[in-house]
């Protein structure tokens, strides 16, 4: 029976073996971008090692347009960091003078003078935002010539290897029938707005790429939304067999994909590339890192929902005995509510499992599948920063 259905099972040895002795090798812009992030000299090794790659290379056109969108501002990323801590020095300013103001009318010892303690108070915080203005500009100035160097390296990667454009209007209106329906990939974007099918069009340029050369393809992306991945609790199975069964269907070619780390552990293993231990533990941190980020946001989405699930269960409950007939109303805001606060309560579940494991490094190194600290039907990053509440 299995055999039916092939798109379920992860490839064979021999197609792994095909794959990586002959597939085009194509980044997305998420695993491009990811090279601003990383300390320059982390960044310039992975570089190397898509050098060695060189000619299996392969910039797709759509790629090409979301990284030149978004490469500045990974940058700007960098220092809003240093606005948290210019907010610390004016939180401690306002702390340390604040007292001296209640008690200055208090003071009637002459040898005490308030006014000169709080004059050196404000000096050394004069010199600490000096310092800090100082520390912001040397991070600017090396922070730009960094990112000038690694983007001239990344756009010398490609050469003539970039795929030519697709007809936008074709897949606009495919996109509306597979976001309906729920098809892979890209409808996790749907409410996106305006111009919401860019991984569609990453999808359809892989296969007209791989129709045209007659070859299968490897995709490094660091994308985890689960239209791209199927996930089974917060462990990262395989690409979705849907997107494989249709890959196949149209190319009669293989498709795979990896994570940055994970193709690069692999890559090394099969001597394709030298990659140090050190840079793969750079890119391990700086996710774990961003696990630790997405947690807080978690719990802060969920302390917010836990108070307006239980406002509305109060109201529901209460309007069970008047004559508003308003209840049914209450009762789906209320079990919406509900719903938000269960699922959020799993996605914080799954991801400390992640972060748990990703610091005991336990994910399987080197292998098809790997840990990514999501599951089924995950809630979204632009919801947990702006969650409607009303």
């Amino acid at each position: 029976m299995r055999d039916k259905y092939p798109e379920f099972d992860p490839p064979t040895a021999e197609e792994i073996e095909d794959l990586w002795q002959s597939a085009f090798i194509v980044p997305d812009s998420s695993a491009l971008l990811s090279l601003f992030e990383y300390e320059a000299t982390a960044a310039a090794e992975i570089i190397l090692a898509f050098e060695a790659l060189r000619d299996r290379l392969f910039l797709l056109h759509q790629v090409g347009i979301e990284f030149y969108r978004n490469h500045e501002r990974v940058k700007e990323g960098g220092a809003k960091q240093f606005g948290t801590v210019l907010s610390y020095i004016n939180k401690l300013e306002e702390t340390l003078l604040a007292p001296s103001n209640s008690i200055e009318g208090k003071i009637k010892n002459p040898l005490l003078d308030l006014k000169k303690y709080k004059d050196e108070l404000k000096r050394t915080i004069a010199s600490l935002r000096d310092m800090h203005k100082n520390d912001l500009d040397e991070y600017e100035n090396k922070a730009k010539q960094e990112h000038v160097l690694i983007l001239r390296k990344i756009e010398g990667l490609f050469g003539q290897h970039v795929k030519t454009q697709l007809d936008i209007d074709k897949v606009s209106i495919a996109a509306e029938r597979r976001f309906n329906l729920r098809i892979p990939p890209g409808y996790m974007d749907k409410d996106k707005g305006k111009n919401n099918f860019g991984d569609l069009v990453v999808w359809f340029e892989m296969i007209a790429l791989s129709g045209h050369l007659r070859m299968p393809i490897i995709f490094i992306t660091n994308d985890e939304k689960e239209d791209w991945w199927a996930t089974k609790g917060a462990i990262v199975e395989m690409p979705r067999p849907e997107l494989i069964k249709e890959f196949r269907s149209k190319t009669g070619k293989n498709f795979w994909m990896y994570k940055l780390r994970a193709f690069l552990e692999v890559a090394h293993a099969r001597k394709l590339i030298n990659i140090k231990g050190s840079t793969l533990t750079e890119i391990k941190n700086k996710d774990i890192d961003s696990k630790k980020q997405r947690l807080e946001r978690l719990k802060n989405f969920l302390a917010v929902y836990e108070v307006k699930s239980a406002e509305a269960s109060a109201k529901f409950y209460a309007s069970l005995g008047d004559d508003s007939n308003n209840s049914g109303e209450l009762h789906h805001k209320k079990a919406n509510l509900e719903y938000l606060v269960d699922n959020a309560r799993t996605d914080i579940r799954y991801t400390q499992d992640y972060i748990e494991a990703m610091m005991a490094d336990e994910e399987p190194s080197g292998q098809e599948k790997y840990f990514n600290g999501r599951r089924t039907n995950p809630i979204s990053d632009n919801m947990l920063l702006h969650p409607e509440l009303d």
